[in-house]
């Protein structure tokens, strides 16, 4: 049996951050360390729960660790008055579990991440030149986050889960 993780730093499942200082809303929260790739939570966090985060991780678990995390997108009740005849709605009903992610498509969908250099933003539509550090606009007083392409995101996973570790993540 795997061991399940508890979201490190103190964060807490479905917590809520002020709009002020909130860096992603509503993300999937993932743990890579040796041997282990877990969803751990999911929540609002702010730049302080990450360098909370990246610091825990580096002490506890060492320099490779990563926490990710994956923006999840509304659902899709909230965009269509109905739900009928939608393919995927249907075929993800049908099969009545959750699909785990793949390592891959966790670095894709990776919105920041906590690496043991320095907290990042992920960078997958190639706005700026990755380690840059860019101000997210979105934010107010405005914060500065290293850039990171989800390539090296999902290589630095690779090497946190080591060679003979997991290829997706474990559903807590």
């Amino acid at each position: 049996m795997a061991t399940v993780l508890a979201p490190p730093a103190g964060l807490l499942a479905d917590q809520r951050r002020p709009r002020q200082s909130r860096l992603v809303e509503r993300a999937d929260w993932y743990l890579a360390v040796p041997g282990t790739l877990q969803l751990v939570g999911s929540g609002d966090l702010s730049l302080s729960d990450l360098e909370s985060v990246r610091s825990e991780l580096s002490h506890r678990y060492g320099e490779l660790a990563c926490f990710v995390a994956v923006g999840r997108p509304r659902e899709l009740e909230e965009h269509l008055p109905n739900r009928f005849g939608t393919r995927r709605i249907t075929w993800s009903e049908r099969i009545g579990r959750p699909i785990s992610p793949s390592l891959r498509a966790i670095a894709r969908g990776a919105r920041l991440a906590a690496l043991s250099s320095a907290v990042c933003w992920v960078d997958s539509e190639r706005l700026f030149a990755e380690g840059e550090e860019v101000p997210l606009p979105w934010t107010s007083p405005p914060v500065a986050l290293q850039v990171v392409r989800p390539a090296r995101l999902r290589r630095a996973l690779t090497a946190a889960v080591g060679p003979g570790g997991p290829r997706r993540a474990l559903l807590a």
